[in-house]
């Protein structure tokens, strides 16, 4: 399998009953999984067991007020409202990824610099599990 241009890919948030794309500069979307350090004394070697799963997603923004999306993820910053997000890296295609999931905003700039349009950075956490789909056409609701 080849590499896939990130210009294709589609980004977005459930405002109302509906998910709305946004535009993003770039995205990333990751996965942690805990550890359980198990060893014992009489042994060389650390044993690990497995532990709890997290998932954070960030985006960089051209900052744009009037953007429903954009406004909606900020105004959930201010109030600790639980946010629903869609990342399709790939794409719109019927076979694409896409990862979402339930998270909350924990992190919000607004950046500005000389010769630079005004940007938007928000940082999420995801609360409970990030679903993984290989069928666009799966249902995020």
């Amino acid at each position: 399998m080849g590499a896939h241009p990130a210009k294709n890919a589609v980004l977005k948030a459930k405002i109302g009953a509906s998910y709305t794309p946004f535009e993003a500069r770039s995205f990333e979307i990751g996965t942690a999984l805990g550890t359980i350090d198990a060893s014992t004394l009489s042994t060389q070697w650390k044993k690990y067991l497995v532990g709890q799963t997290n998932w954070t997603v960030s985006f960089e923004l051209f900052y744009d007020p009037s953007d429903t999306a954009q406004a909606t993820i900020v105004g959930n910053t201010m109030t600790g409202t639980l946010c629903k997000i869609v990342v399709k890296p790939i794409g719109e295609g019927a076979t694409d990824t896409m990862l979402y999931g339930d998270c909350y905003v924990t992190n919000m700039r607004i950046t500005g610099a000389t010769e630079d349009a005004v940007g938007l950075s928000i940082s999420a956490q995801g609360t409970d599990e990030l679903h993984l789909a290989v069928n666009a056409s799966v249902d995020p609701s």
